[in-house]
């Protein structure tokens, strides 16, 4: 028994000798340096794509998949069995990412996922969705050397590798997938209670929308020719009868726009929005390259100047217009991917990290000891990740507060028309003459759009969504019925040439002198404001009349709840979001909707 186990014992030390250089240098590294960068994950993708043309990856009794599909491929299991094992090998036993980088690179972004998902799946997810301050990325399959005895690393959670790279990265990536909510698997449990513990943001990677974006921009650019052809049939001399009617729709058309809920409605007006603003732009474009002579003969009394401002006007706002539809058609086509996942990350999951599974029993022993009593505050860290996409300090602080923050998603469609809207006239120089007071305006009007534009790209993901939101309601309640006021005032002649341009461009400016703050301040920091911050902060992230004035679908900080001694919960935050998830209960106890996969996000503005 002896000369057996002595023989055994050196069958293993004999098994392990070929992976010396990878022990030396996993115990020379920090693992907080185990990481990868976008160029290696895009390569690995062309790789792996290489390897089952090649044959060298091959369907498996566990994984029968395509060898023809590029969606999906083979599971994250297989890839590590057939290719990233035999690779690490050959070079030395160590991990995918020290192989590729020796010395290691610091930690920017840390991947949270299940192995069941595919591996084109998984990178197009990671690659489309890559922050854009990451440089590199610590992912299990890449950083761990799944040659070498990875158990050993792994036997107490918080002195594990998932843990430093967790603790030293910025951004905590979750990708989701078709089979499972990876929140039904204990490590990604633990993994967000690390990043809610110390303060991470997390993210949902999203597939690519490329390829919707490309099937949905034919029919809006088929609207615009079909506008600007319709316009060509229009005699110049009545066109002051379309000036007058798009005076008076532009912003009416763009409310209903707004207000639609389900997606074909939004498709439907998306694309009479793009007809009639690029059938408005093509006739004002006829107008100034033809005699307008027959044009002034409907405004006997205007002056040409005064005219000539009106109708350059009336182009830009035209093109801000036309500008808004086309990123409101993208930003349509974006939310439908986001609603997608969003239903991936929630199947399965039971309304709680405490359902998590784990194969290991040592691991699910050592994970629920650090947990502890705060599954509840990791259940709602996650409830906001399943409502808006992202988790971020920010975002947790404003949910605590009372702050709805249900379908809160990017729209970059108000944003791109304000900036269109900063562009100066061109006719505000009249030959040689130049009127000081309208150019200095003009260029405090792009002082702050630039500005604006530099403080946006700078700040956290959440902070570009509130800031956003701030000029979309600010432009929809206040600036544009003004400017529509001001457009329909300054066709009957109610405004100079300056007067129109001073007007108009201050309107611009207290756009930005709004968004600006808000930007500053993150929704946090509004909400936090004594009396009116919750209210303000609900007004500008709602999507509906109901939230915008009580905001009831906030995940209350505390509640307490009867519970009879036979189903007793060790943690009352879990019921808690049980009975929200569940949407039998609002915060004060009262019946409400549910919130199911299907109802998140149906129109997401």
């Amino acid at each position: 028994q002896l000369r057996a186990e002595t023989a055994a014992e050196a069958a293993a030390e004999e098994a392990q000798a070929p992976f010396a250089k990878g022990r030396a240098l996993h115990s020379a590294v920090a693992p907080d340096r185990w990481c990868v960068s976008w160029k290696d994950l895009f390569h690995l993708r062309r790789d792996v794509a290489k390897a089952i043309k090649a044959g060298d990856i091959e369907p498996t009794g566990r994984d029968d998949f395509d060898p023809k599909d590029r969606v999906y491929g083979p599971t994250i299991y297989t890839i590590c069995e057939q290719l990233i094992k035999p690779v690490t090998a050959q070079a030395g036993g160590m991990s995918f990412a020290l192989m590729l980088h020796p010395e290691g690179r610091p930690c920017d972004l840390f991947v949270t996922h299940a192995w069941q998902e595919g591996g084109f799946e998984f990178l197009d997810k990671v690659l489309f969705s890559w922050p854009l301050r990451a440089r590199a990325a610590w992912c299990c399959m890449l950083a761990l050397p799944q040659n070498l005895d990875i158990g050993g690393m792994l036997r107490t959670p918080s002195d594990s590798p998932f843990a430093a790279a967790l603790l030293s990265a910025k951004y905590m990536l979750v990708v989701p997938n078709r089979r499972s909510s990876i929140y039904t698997r204990l490590w990604c449990a633990y993994e967000a209670f690390l990043a809610y513990q110390s303060d991470k943001v997390i993210l949902t990677a999203t597939a690519p929308s490329t390829p919707e974006i490309a099937r949905a921009l034919p029919p809006t650019l088929a609207m615009i020719g079909l506008g600007a052809l319709v316009s060509l049939a229009w005699p110049l001399a009545q066109c002051h009868v379309l000036d007058m009617t798009f005076a008076c729709t532009w912003y009416p058309l763009l409310l209903v726009t707004m207000s639609c809920s389900r997606n074909r409605w939004r498709l439907c007006w998306n694309q009479v929005g793009t007809f009639w603003s690029a059938h408005q732009l093509s006739l004002l474009c006829r107008l100034l390259m033809a005699d307008e002579t027959p044009v002034l003969m409907n405004y006997p009394e205007h002056g040409l100047l005064v005219y000539t401002k009106w109708r350059d006007w009336m182009v830009k706002k035209a093109m801000s217009l036309l500008v808004f539809y086309v990123l409101f058609e993208v930003d349509r086509v974006r939310a439908l991917v986001w609603q997608r996942e969003a239903r991936q990350l929630m199947a399965g999951y039971q309304g709680s990290v405490r359902h998590a599974a784990c194969t290991e029993a040592s691991d699910e022993l050592g994970i629920w000891s650090e947990i502890g009593n705060q599954a509840g505050r990791v259940d709602r860290s996650i409830a906001v990740l399943f409502r808006t996409g992202m988790s971020s300090p920010g975002l947790r602080a404003a949910v605590e507060l009372g702050v709805n923050v249900e379908r809160m998603a990017p729209s970059h469609a108000f944003t791109g028309m304000l900036l269109m809207s900063a562009l100066p006239f061109p006719s505000d120089v009249d030959g040689e003459n130049i009127n000081t007071a309208v150019w200095m305006n003009g260029v405090l009007t792009l002082c702050l759009a630039l500005a604006y534009v530099y403080l946006y790209c700078r700040l956290p993901c959440d902070a570009q969504i509130f800031s956003g939101l701030a000029l979309q309601k600010i432009l929809l309640i206040v600036l544009l019925p003004l400017q529509m006021a001001v457009h329909y005032a300054a066709r009957e002649g109610a405004f100079d040439r300056q007067g129109l341009s001073l007007c108009a461009e201050c309107l611009v400016q207290v756009g930005f002198l709004f968004g600006l703050p808000a930007a500053l301040a993150g929704i946090d920091g509004v909400a936090s404001v004594p009396v009116i911050g919750r209210g303000l902060a609900q007004l500008i992230v709602a999507t509906s009349a109901r939230k915008a004035v009580g905001g009831g679908d906030a995940v209350p900080a505390k509640r307490t709840r009867s519970r009879s001694s036979t189903t007793a919960r060790t943690d009352g935050a879990q019921s808690e979001y049980e009975a929200y998830a569940s949407g039998t209960e609002d915060s004060d106890g009262s019946p409400r909707r549910s919130v199911s996969s299907s109802s998140l996000g149906e129109s997401v503005v």
